[in-house]
């Protein structure tokens, strides 16, 4: 018999062990004669009683030998492999790389440079969406929606631009979603409401009270952008428009969680129909340095769950869904269970295609404006660029050498593209997700074991 390594183990104070199995999302907790007998399995020198056997083989722990293992491992990633086919593609438009705001973290000052906070012409948008139609009939019967990103779309330069774009929604009959820093909104709600029926929501970021946010997203004069946020979620959730609120996070911000929830609950937002959160961890996937407090997660999350004990209304509030690994392992301890990561994100998955104003096509919204990343054009004809596109789409934790042996493949989905591309120089060198184990452990010895 073969024990899988598949296992990601967190030791307890009692000798016992939590382990996740990485393959099957099984959970357990092993006791100290159960960890005796394991020991032995793979040197054959004893075993496993025959009902402990069968368990062990029921959760996948165990099998008769390597390559079953490997079988298990190939069968399941090509299952979820086809269950993607059918996942969401959003179509989205980037109008122009300008952005009002300064936010220290931000991924795109590249976009910065002299000469590129033009706003893509009004007579861009046909050929946009003679692209957008063309990759919507190739795709077959996958669910597509019309998107607006920046830079910040909402700017009063745009304002016409962002009217053909919502036109154009209803006569594609394709649902719109918006990601806006939200300073804006007021000099569009006129237009929102008069395509209310095809605004599917408004993602807008609010890091935290008014002292906390207005330090990590002010504008370029330094000037504060709380106070024209909340009013802007204010007004949205007022005409019925749904917010998806997004709470970028960091080891210094964490414990402002409970301020902001209370004033989430002072404004009626926690209850309102029209609202959903979730906390983003802060990324550095280029390794640049320039990120402040970027990673990593398991400290991060150690973090959160102590303000979560001390605060069970902030996690009713923000949860876990923006830590994808420990989310996974989460919904593994429920009956509905997970499904694992088989590549890295909707990148590789088809799910993107972002219009730059400059004409071209990317995969990923951290790659727009970097032209030697696109993957297609739409000016002045659509034009995909296979080799690029392939980078991307035909990536997964099979065509991963290094994956196909990890433990945390599952986890991690080979990693993020960009990151290798930009660390490595190669899309299929993969760059690891920061303490993934580590963070696992954390959750499974505070929440799989207390919880």
């Amino acid at each position: 018999m073969y024990l899988t390594k598949r296992i990601i183990r967190s030791k307890l104070s009692n000798g016992e062990e939590v382990w996740f199995n990485t393959l099957t999302g099984a959970v357990d907790r092993i006791g100290e004669a159960e960890l005796a007998v394991t020991e032995h399995i793979n040197a054959m020198d004893g075993g496993p009683s025959d009902g402990l056997r069968e368990q062990m083989v029921r959760r996948g722990y165990l099998y008769a030998d390597r390559e079953s293992e490997q079988v298990a491992f190939r069968k399941l990633v090509k299952a979820n492999m086809e269950a993607t086919r059918f996942r969401p593609v959003n179509l989205v438009v980037c109008p122009t790389y300008a952005c009002n705001l300064r936010c220290v973290y931000c991924f795109e000052r590249h976009t910065r440079w002299p000469g590129r906070q033009t706003v893509m012409q009004e007579e861009a948008v046909e050929y946009l969406l003679t692209a957008f139609r063309q990759i919507m009939a190739d795709g077959g019967s996958r669910p597509y929606s019309l998107g607006l990103f920046g830079g910040e779309p909402l700017l009063p330069s745009t304002h016409s631009f962002v009217t053909r774009i919502l036109e154009a929604s209803g006569r594609e009959a394709l649902p719109v979603n918006i990601v806006t820093n939200g300073v804006h909104v007021a000099d569009f709600l006129e237009l929102f409401q008069k395509y209310y029926t095809r605004l599917n929501s408004v993602q807008i970021t609010l890091d935290g009270p008014r002292d906390v946010h207005d330090c990590r997203r002010p504008g370029p004069d330094g000037a504060g952008s709380y106070e024209a946020i909340v009013t802007s979620i204010d007004l949205l959730l007022e005409a019925g428009i749904h917010v998806f609120l997004r709470i970028n996070v960091d080891i210094s911000t964490v414990s402002q969680l409970p301020r902001l929830a209370e004033i989430m609950k002072q404004r009626d937002w926690i209850d309102a129909p029209g609202l959903s959160c979730s906390l983003a961890p802060i990324q550095d996937h280029t390794g640049s340095g320039i990120i402040p407090n970027a990673g990593p997660n398991d400290r991060l999350l150690d973090a959160l769950l102590d303000v979560y004990d001390q605060s069970p209304e902030s996690e009713n509030t923000f949860g876990l869904q923006g830590f994808p690994v420990v989310a996974q392992v989460s919904a593994c301890l429920t009956d509905q269970g997970a499904t694992p990561r088989v590549s890295h994100c909707e990148a590789n998955q088809g799910g993107f295609w972002l219009a730059g104003p400059e004409g071209l096509l990317y995969a990923c919204p951290e790659t727009i404006g970097q032209p030697e990343l696109a993957i297609g054009r739409f000016l002045p004809e659509f034009e995909v660029f296979d080799d690029q596109r392939k980078l991307w789409v035909e990536r997964d934790i099979l065509s991963l050498d290094k994956c196909r042996i990890c433990k945390f493949a599952t986890l991690c989905g080979g990693g993020c593209t960009y990151a290798s591309i930009v660390r490595r120089g190669d899309a299929h060198y993969p760059v690891c997700e920061e303490n993934i184990e580590e963070s696992v452990k954390v959750f499974l010895s505070r929440r799989a074991v207390h919880g």
